[in-house]
């Protein structure tokens, strides 16, 4: 898992410029190993790490903990407190997790100073079903429908143009956006399913556990059928880079 991720955020961070003394806050920064690409770049600037997961800041924390640049609070995008407190926003393959990504881009709006950038990529909606799209029409099905009845989704995928338009909306001028078919070929099924085990468990934590990695091969299976293989992953992936403009 951090492999992809690292490989993503290299290719958003490629042509980012810095000038090494920005305040940045970085929203989903897990355990601060894609984080720690940002921090490295600073020299008298400062970074703030935002994760809903308490055990991912915990590993943030540890990661980074001789690092004086860079804290970690525990919080989710839609709720963030700032205001007028960053040059720059980043976030690496995690809004998609943010059912409230319009309030997501308010409160990103909020922390930003005048002229403050932010760099956002994550999973878009597409014509090719996603994997978790797979996931929830297997949830509806036979054995598994009674254990999520009622359940809520996890996971938003926005159509590129619909956040460009509430990003304008919430004060952000979009200064680019662009959408890359994405394919990470795991080298078999086992260690597909094992990424899947660990991707998949906001589903997998309703289900008891003898059942879990059941649901996950069922997942690998009806996934196989969109994407023509049950080693590989696709998704499509968004890049918007916005400015902070008057409100």
């Amino acid at each position: 898992m951090n492999s992809l991720q690292q490989l993503l955020a290299e290719r958003a961070l490629a042509d980012l410029v810095l000038s090494g003394d920005e305040d940045v806050l970085d929203l989903g920064c897990g355990d601060g190993r894609v984080t720690d690409m940002v921090v490295r770049r600073l020299t008298t600037g400062s970074l703030v790490g935002v994760d809903p997961s308490a055990a991912m800041i915990e590993g943030a924390r540890e990661l980074l903990a001789a690092d004086g640049r860079a804290r970690f609070e525990l919080g989710t995008a839609a709720a963030l407190p700032f205001v007028a407190a960053f040059d720059l926003v980043t976030s690496f393959n995690a809004l998609h997790w943010e059912t409230r990504w319009r309030d997501a881009l308010v409160r990103i709006r909020a922390a930003l100073r005048p002229a403050g950038r932010a760099l956002l990529v994550f999973v878009c909606d597409g014509e090719r079903p996603s994997l978790e799209d797979v996931v929830v029409e297997l949830s509806t099905r036979g054995q598994w429908a009674a254990a999520f009845e009622g359940f809520d989704l996890p996971y938003v995928h926005v159509d590129p143009q619909a956040y460009a338009s509430a990003a304008e909306g919430s004060g952000l001028r979009v200064d680019a956006i662009s959408i890359d078919d994405v394919f990470w070929d795991f080298g078999s099924r086992e260690a597909f399913a094992d990424w899947c085990a660990a991707g998949l468990v906001a589903w997998t934590g309703s289900l008891p556990e003898a059942d879990r990695r059941e649901f996950v091969e069922s997942a690998v299976d009806a996934y196989a059928r969109v994407i023509g293989t049950d080693a590989r992953l696709g998704f499509l992936q968004c890049l918007v880079r916005l400015t902070a403009v008057s409100l």
